[in-house]
């Protein structure tokens, strides 16, 4: 795990440092119709780089939210984050943006430990090290530490997974519940948690898996009872989704080309790199439940996630890196990860520039 934590500080801190020569890079004058470089002292840089962090939507909810009570705040906003967003800030004092940044990166790491964790448990070491590197190294992962739900909700799913393969369902079907509050992506991974209880529970006495059942249920239950008016429109969430888009456009034999678009063609990259990732698991791994455990990850992405937001939402599936890890020569894994290396820090440069 260390050798993954100092991926983690070396990755950030140069996209921190890319982050700030963007602000400081050009400043574009109207009258000269050139562009100027501006050299501005770090503090300055500092400044607007959190800012930037602080005009965030989860730091803007908390800025808003907080002159309010908690239970007020969790009765006009279903989200996790930002309840615990207000908890954290009014225990340490600190402003919203600075509460939001130091409350996703925790999560970012807790995230990259459950996933170390849990591909321990489907290959070596060394895979689970490539694949935390690889999940480090994706184009939009500078999210998970620039004050994001997502890495609440990335930590959460692989939390529900590793714990269900441990066979410890009261975590489980806590965390299962958490995600499930605001991600219908929670409920799409009961499938593939039905197929783990099923494999573990089998030989075991009925009120034992009762008892066990109703860890994953009840949590879940509560959650869809709770934000009750997301659930309603499932089936629209359904049929915005990626995989129906896709569907659609075969059952109509449209050509594609909208797919490989500017607008699309990131979410389209990393539904590909999602794939071969899938395929690669299912021939390389021995056990049934870790071939196919990519594949319905994958599902659930493509059934919960409107296309046009795959991208952002990709590390989500991110123990479908396993395959690519585990199947791709030391060269090849290089080149990958130089790739996701320089087209990240390209979208922050961007981003902030």
């Amino acid at each position: 795990m260390w050798r993954v934590s100092l991926s983690l500080l070396t990755h950030r801190f140069f996209l921190t440092v890319v982050a700030l020569c963007a602000i400081n890079f050009h400043v574009f004058d109207t009258e000269k119709k050139q562009v100027q470089l501006s050299i501005q002292p770090l503090p300055t840089l500092w400044e607007q780089f959190i800012q930037k962090a602080s005009n965030t939507p989860e730091a803007t909810e908390l800025k808003q939210f907080s002159g309010q009570s908690f239970l007020q705040i969790v009765s006009q906003k279903k989200d996790p984050f930002i309840w615990l967003g207000k908890i954290f800030g009014e225990l340490l004092g600190l402003p919203s943006g600075i509460t939001v940044l130091i409350l996703s990166n925790i999560f970012l790491f807790l995230f990259l430990a459950e996933l170390y964790a849990m591909v321990n448990l489907m290959a070596l070491p060394d895979v689970a090290v490539d694949t935390c590197i690889l999940a480090i190294l994706w184009l939009t992962s500078y999210e998970l530490s620039f004050g994001s739900t997502l890495s609440l909700s990335c930590f959460l799913s692989v939390y529900v997974l590793r714990h269900g393969m441990d066979n410890r369902w009261l975590l489980a079907g806590l965390a299962l519940g958490v995600l499930a509050v605001n991600k219908p992506f929670a409920i799409f991974l009961i499938p593939l948690l039905l197929l783990i209880f099923w494999n573990q529970q089998r030989h075991f006495a009925m009120a034992e898996i009762s008892r066990r059942a109703l860890y994953l249920i009840i949590p879940v239950g509560l959650a869809v009872f709770f934000n009750w008016s997301l659930y309603e429109n499932s089936p629209a969430i359904i049929y915005d989704s990626a995989f129906f888009n896709l569907l659609a456009a075969a059952q109509q034999q449209q050509n594609f080309t909208w797919a490989v678009s500017q607008t699309y063609l990131g979410q389209s990259i990393a539904i590909l790199i999602l794939l071969i990732g899938t395929v690669a698991s299912f021939f390389i791994f021995s056990t049934f439940l870790h071939r196919v455990l990519p594949l319905f990850l994958l599902i659930a992405l493509l059934l919960s996630t409107p296309y046009r937001d795959i991208a952002t939402y990709t590390l989500l599936a991110a123990p479908a890196f396993s395959g690519i890890a585990e199947g791709s020569a030391s060269g090849v894994l290089k080149t990958v990860q130089g790739c996701f290396l320089i087209f990240g820090a390209l979208e922050v440069f961007k981003i902030f520039s």
